[in-house]
């Protein structure tokens, strides 16, 4: 009895320890790409990279967007279609862009606010990104 109480109040702890931001961020969900940290802007671009492990950049996705839209540090759209841990114990999202649908990997320091779905035709003016953006 007393093991299952201890059990119970671990789990209860670890669940209580997770942040909503990461509770949200599943598998199929759209997030914006943030480049900031604390409200600053710190990487313009974030790197796409080719995988987990983090060792060749494809690409980068905007980490900023409009302050005059409420976008402020919430770049592009993406798709979460995974989770990893890469080098240095980093837990890392595998995502493929809405507007160009590249695929890649990025630090989960990187993945913003979700990104509703009943929005997808106010963001996007080309029918082929809401098509992408609504799947």
């Amino acid at each position: 009895m007393r093991t299952s109480f201890t059990c119970a109040l671990c789990v209860l702890g670890l669940w209580v320890s997770v942040p909503y931001e990461l509770a949200a961020q599943e598998v199929g969900s759209l997030h914006h790409v943030t480049g900031c940290r604390n409200g600053e802007l710190e990487v313009v671009t974030p790197a796409l990279w080719a995988s987990p492990e983090r060792l060749r950049v494809i690409g980068r996705l905007a980490g900023d967007g409009p302050a005059e839209e409420g976008l402020e540090c919430q770049g592009a759209v993406v798709r979460i279609l995974g989770t990893a841990t890469g080098r240095d114990d980093a837990r890392v999202f595998e995502i493929r862009s809405i507007m160009n649908s590249r695929r890649g990997w990025i630090l989960e320091e990187h993945i913003g606010r979700e990104f509703p779905k009943d929005r997808c035709p106010e963001m996007f003016t080309e029918p082929v990104h809401v098509r992408r953006c609504e799947a």
